[in-house]
C-alpha cells in the first residue's frame, strides 16, 4: 500500500540515502501491484455498508503491475538520484537485512526484503474493487511525485537544470 506517510516508497527513499545501497533480491522478477490508501480506505467503507460484502474475502490491488526493479527506479527518478540499488543473492540480501533489523526502530527488514522478493499481485477470479462498485483507482505515478519530493536534494523549482516558475 502506498500513501503519503507510507513505509513502502517512502523507505525506499529514504534508505537510499541514509544507506551506502538499496538492497534488492529478484527484483527484475518479482512484481506487486502497489494499491493507494483512499482507495482503500473507499473500498473498506463500501465493504462495510454492502451487503454481498459482508463475510467476503476482498483483494485490494492496484491497477498496475510493477516489478521492483521499476519501483525502485521510479522513485530515484522522482527525486533526481543516481540509483544506488544493488540486486544481491538472496543469502547475501537476506544477512544484510537481518543485521539491519537488529537497530531500534528499523526501517529495513528480514521480514520485509523476503516480502520483496515474493509476487504481490491480484489472484485471478478474486473478489476486488469492481465488485465493491470502485472503478477509478490510483496508480503510483498518479500522487507518488507530490510526496516523494521531500527526498529531493536539489530544490522543487529546479528540474533538469531548469527553473520551474510555480503556477500563477
Amino acid at each position: 500500500m502506498f500513501g503519503d506517510e507510507d513505509k513502502f516508497l517512502n523507505r525506499i527513499a529514504k534508505l537510499s540515502q541514509t544507506l551506502p545501497f538499496y538492497p534488492l533480491v529478484d527484483a527484475e522478477t518479482t512484481r506487486q501491484q502497489p494499491v493507494y490508501m483512499d482507495d482503500v480506505a473507499a473500498a473498506v467503507y463500501e465493504a462495510a455498508t454492502t451487503e454481498a460484502a459482508m463475510g467476503k474475502t476482498i483483494e485490494l490491488t492496484g491497477p498496475k503491475v510493477y516489478t521492483n526493479k521499476q519501483l525502485v527506479d521510479y522513485v530515484f527518478e522522482t527525486i533526481k538520484e543516481d540509483s544506488n540499488a544493488i540486486n544481491m543473492p538472496r543469502s547475501a540480501g537476506y544477512g544484510f537485512a537481518l543485521a539491519m533489523q537488529q537497530v531500534p526502530n528499523p526501517w529495513f527488514t528480514l521480514d520485509g526484503l523476503r516480502r520483496q522478493s515474493v509476487d504481490l499481485c491480484a489472484t485471478p477470479g478474486a473478489m476486488d474493487f469492481d465488485e465493491l462498485g470502485i472503478s477509478h483507482l490510483t496508480a503510483v505515478e498518479d500522487v507518488a511525485e507530490r510526496y516523494l519530493l521531500r527526498f529531493r536534494e536539489m530544490s522543487h523549482f529546479v528540474d533538469d537544470g531548469e527553473v520551474v516558475n510555480p503556477p500563477s
